[in-house]
């Protein structure tokens, strides 16, 4: 009735109490309450106002024409996601894919409903069944990306990029794949009393073309501009080379230019092996 609406648009409870020190839903009730229902696909988001807080609104205001439209079959509509899925994940299990939408609403598909979907696009040509050494159950790829596998395959594709991934990008959000595929265990640490952390409060992945070679903890300063990478820990058997850390190095610049910093406005407190913090002050110096 009173249009769109955020969690900042709602008064904070004189008693509101945070029900855990990582509780970062806040002390608003209404907040949690935004959050389930926009997971749940029953409000969408309109804006964000002052730059990141979301203002949400109902999706037959945003997006009349979609949300007009006649429901489609249950099957229908799993199948699209389920497509969308393995696309975006590249190759898929059953259970990576259901996990995929873990969150909840139109997206997820429970695993009992997933495998037989599968099964059914497999036969109908929308997927294709790969071998995947050390897994022994069927994965999946989209029929679209079978021309891109094969030129990976022959040599026609190579990659490239050298990134800092989210604790939430498609390559790692299923803890269990990204151990399943490259050896890689994860887990996001800010969670974990201090004490207790191996790598950091908030460690990201470190992509090297078609590696994940390791994982840093960053820190930005937003008065100084100045990223602070706490600590930097290369996975075992990676070596250390020129072309590595050239690579990290450009990594760093990128995420302190993003966060509003300039090329070179970083440091490495830590690093294990030690010649990585070294070798990677030295390539800031020079570049």
């Amino acid at each position: 009735a009173e249009g769109p609406a955020g969690s900042h648009h709602f008064e904070r409870p004189d008693d509101g109490r945070r029900a855990q020190q990582w509780e970062w839903y806040g002390l608003k009730p209404e907040r949690r309450a935004l959050d389930r229902l926009w997971v749940q696909g029953e409000i969408v988001l309109r804006r964000r106002d002052r730059g990141f807080s979301r203002v949400f609104d109902l999706p037959e205001r945003v997006a009349p024409d979609l949300w007009t439209s006649p429901p489609l079959p249950d099957d229908e509509r799993d199948r699209i996601f389920l497509r969308k899925t393995i696309s975006a994940l590249g190759i898929s299990t059953s259970r990576w894919a259901s996990d995929y939408f873990r969150t909840g609403g139109p997206g997820f598909v429970p695993i009992g409903r997933t495998r037989p979907l599968l099964a059914e696009m497999g036969a109908a040509g929308e997927i294709l069944p790969v071998t995947v050494p050390g897994i022994d159950e069927p994965v999946w790829i989209d029929t679209a990306l079978v021309d891109r596998l094969d030129a990976l395959r022959a040599g026609r594709m190579r990659p490239v990029l050298t990134t800092l991934l989210s604790p939430f990008d498609n390559l790692i959000w299923n803890r269990d794949r990204a151990h399943q595929l490259w050896g890689f265990h994860y887990r996001l640490e800010c969670y974990t009393p201090e004490a207790r952390r191996i790598y950091g409060y908030y460690s990201l992945p470190i992509l090297h073309r078609e590696r994940i070679v390791g994982r840093l903890d960053p820190s930005f300063d937003r008065r100084t501009k100045v990223l602070t990478v706490k600590a930097l820990h290369l996975e075992p058997g990676v070596r250390v080379t020129p072309v590595l850390v050239g690579a990290i190095t450009g990594a760093l610049d990128d995420l302190t230019m993003f966060l509003g910093g300039e090329t070179g406005s970083w440091v490495v407190r830590h690093a294990n092996p030690p010649e990585m913090g070294s070798m990677l002050s030295a390539a800031r110096e020079g570049s």
